[in-house]
């Protein structure tokens, strides 16, 4: 009877841990990514736009986050490049606050500017860094929601430079 009920309780136990595995590879579920790649195989650029939804309450706080990628290399030997970033987050928010970041920015603070790619005003922060070869960015940010509406935020290089990649996400403030 002893040997019964402990063959029962591995067979539960391995359920409950195929279970709990199952469970912890789910990531958040309103949490939504956009990419845009562009370049070949000896310059490419890929950025990353991610947010922890697309939709808010006013009041809650919206989390967003932008990633450039850059390769610049020429038969395998890095190439000098300077970088460009921006993480744009819609008026539709009071003022963001810069909550992690892995490069130089030009302020600390967001600001209202022009976000010339999506030819809008928005809160920005954003940086440029010359390097060698490869380098990732990573800036993110958070704001509480102040007032209805809906808008991209957009993390990416910018406009207006020789290679641009640029990823957005519409957030809609309820």
């Amino acid at each position: 009877m002893n040997s019964r009920r402990s063959k029962s309780r591995l067979a539960t136990y391995g359920t409950l841990a195929a279970l709990a595995l199952t469970l912890g590879a789910v990531g958040p579920v309103h949490a939504v990514t956009t990419t845009q790649v562009v370049g070949d195989t000896a310059f490419k650029i890929t950025a990353v736009a991610k947010t922890n939804t697309t939709s808010v309450k006013k009041k809650e706080r919206f989390h967003a986050r932008a990633t450039v990628r850059y390769k610049a290399t020429l038969l395998g030997l890095p190439l000098p490049l300077t970088a460009a970033y921006v993480n744009s987050i819609p008026l539709h928010f009071e003022t963001p606050r810069l909550d992690e970041f892995d490069a130089e920015l030009s302020s600390k603070k967001y600001k209202v500017m022009r976000d010339a790619w999506l030819k809008t005003d928005q809160w920005i922060v954003r940086g440029d860094k010359g390097f060698w070869g490869e380098l990732r960015v990573t800036v993110k940010g958070s704001a509480i929601a102040k007032g209805k509406g809906s808008a991209f935020f957009h993390g990416g290089t910018g406009a207006g430079h020789s290679v641009d990649a640029n990823a957005a996400i519409r957030v809609t403030v309820k």
